[in-house]
């Protein structure tokens, strides 16, 4: 008889469950109703300290699987915490629908109101073969947010951030500014510097490794707090050396001359020397403005018949033809300055009918090429296009758009393989030029001129033919952004209020 009884009740408590369960997967569902289920000892709100003891996490998990029947908790597939900053946890959880035909998996979040947790919203995920990691916490100093990590094949992990804004789910990371996919399914999230601050990492095939070998690094990183992720740590597997306690080999005053720098490229691996180079590199940016002052004063006074005439002849790009140089005007020191200057690594040229000095990276390339880094090589490519081979004259552009949009793309190609490079920043400078020459310029002077300029179907038609061309980049997005602005907003012209967005955006 007793075993009646408790079967009848087990069968009572487990229509009452399902019952539950059935209500709340409806689209009426009675989101109270579950509270009830909640055994008394359970505080609700929820929160993320609930978890860290067995006997309520496992209440807790109970209750969240009410909440939704496809929720797996045995894997790391939900988390508790204050998304919105209102001291009220809300509930993710990632789940994955069995039945989906599609490789589709869903980020949900839940809010409570003072009664229950009720779905705020949810985010359909398109990688989701598995998820393997969840975490809600700090990603900056004033925002907290979601990381999880999903397998979307057997052999590649991508990596996800989302906040919560004004109730929804926004995903804080354009892919197209930053690669976070792994190789593998070792990713990780941590606060890996004691900041706070969570980190996560990624494994990824090393673009200086031999292509022979599968030789991978691993990149550390941190929400940038706008819409992408910068690398705080490297991690070279192969040779277990980190951006941390690597040892550079750094400039000295024994490097004065390009022919210094050819010593010391024989006794420096290529990471030490491209690491060097970079350094001498910028050391001649800082004194480019110095350097160019002495030559216009020793213009002034000797004039520059004879020097316009040599630069007709191009022989300043060679750095072998300093006997030439040596006798280029009666004036002795001021041969002896041109001579000194090219040794550095400088060449003489002509800019808007001025004579002036400007970095020979033509040399560099030629001289360097199998001594440097890829990253180092493609850095100085970027840089000898911007300041040796311009886009634009007084704002009224020189070159098509096309040229720009090739010049662009390599840039992007730069951050998404290199996004640990110490210049990035600087080529990302570079990319902001380049991006509001494209958009913004055109090859009459009327697009200068005028603070509003009604763009033609040329115009137009050029900016849709680029991003048709290059469908993945960020540049196009951009060019889709001011091209339905114009349209919108902008009555068909480009305001100042459209610049100032776009500007602001990129």
């Amino acid at each position: 008889m007793k075993k009646i009884i408790l079967l009848t009740c087990l069968i009572v408590f487990a229509s009452t469950i399902l019952t539950g369960c059935q209500t709340l997967n409806s689209e009426n569902s009675d989101k109270y109703i579950l509270n009830s289920i909640l055994p008394k000892e359970l505080d609700m709100p929820l929160t993320k300290e609930s978890l860290s003891k067995d006997e309520t996490r496992e209440i807790i998990e109970k209750y969240l699987n009410l909440l939704n029947q496809n929720l797996d908790v045995n894997l790391e597939n939900y988390d508790i915490g204050d998304l919105n900053g209102d001291g009220i946890d809300e509930i993710i959880m990632y789940v994955h629908e069995e039945n989906s035909k599609e490789n589709v998996g869903k980020l949900l979040v839940y809010s409570y109101d003072g009664e229950g947790y009720y779905l705020l919203d949810e985010e359909e995920i398109k990688y989701d073969k598995e998820n393997i990691k969840l975490q809600i916490g700090k990603i900056s100093e004033d925002k907290e947010g979601i990381i999880f990590c999903n397998l979307a094949n057997e052999e590649t992990t991508a990596v996800y951030v989302y906040l919560i804004e004004d109730g929804k789910l926004v995903s804080a990371i354009n892919p197209r500014k930053v690669n976070l996919f792994s190789v593998n399914n070792s990713v990780e999230i941590d606060d890996i510097d004691g900041d706070g601050v969570l980190n996560f990492n990624i494994y990824t095939i090393d673009p200086e490794g031999n292509k022979d070998e599968n030789s991978k690094i691993v990149l550390w990183y941190k929400w940038d707090g706008k819409d992408s992720a910068e690398v705080v740590k490297k991690e070279n597997l192969n040779n277990e050396i980190n951006a941390d306690n690597q040892q550079y080999t750094t400039l000295d005053n024994s490097v004065l001359t390009v022919d210094d720098l050819k010593i010391k490229a024989k006794e420096l691996t290529k990471n030490e020397f491209s690491n060097m180079l970079y350094e001498y590199i910028s050391m001649l940016s800082s004194s480019l403005n110095d350097g160019n002052k002495i030559l216009s004063s020793y213009i002034y006074i000797d004039g520059v018949n004879k020097l316009n005439d040599f630069l007709k002849e191009d022989t300043f790009k060679n750095l072998d033809s300093l006997e030439n140089a040596s006798n280029l005007t009666s004036n002795e020191k001021f041969n002896q300055f041109i001579v000194e200057e090219i040794k550095k690594g400088y060449m003489i040229s002509s800019v808007d009918n001025k004579i002036v000095l400007k970095i020979n990276y033509d040399y560099f390339l030629n001289s360097f090429n199998d001594m440097l880094t890829n990253e180092m090589l493609s850095y100085i490519r970027i840089k000898n296009q911007f300041d040796n081979k311009p886009i634009s004259d007084s704002k009224i552009l020189i070159v098509d758009k096309g040229e720009i949009a090739v010049r662009l793309n390599e840039i992007e190609n730069f951050r998404l393989v290199f996004p640990y490079s110490k210049a990035l920043n600087e080529v990302l400078d570079i990319y902001n030029v380049y991006v509001d020459a494209l958009l913004f310029l055109d090859d009459d002077e009327e697009s200068v001129e005028k603070s509003e300029y009604k763009i033609d179907t040329n115009y137009k038609d050029e900016l849709i033919e680029i991003k048709q061309k290059y469908p993945q980049t960020y540049f196009s997005e951009l060019i889709d952004r001011m091209l339905t602005l114009v349209e919108g907003i902008g009555g068909g012209a480009i305001t100042p209020t459209i610049k100032d967005y776009i500007r602001e955006v990129y």
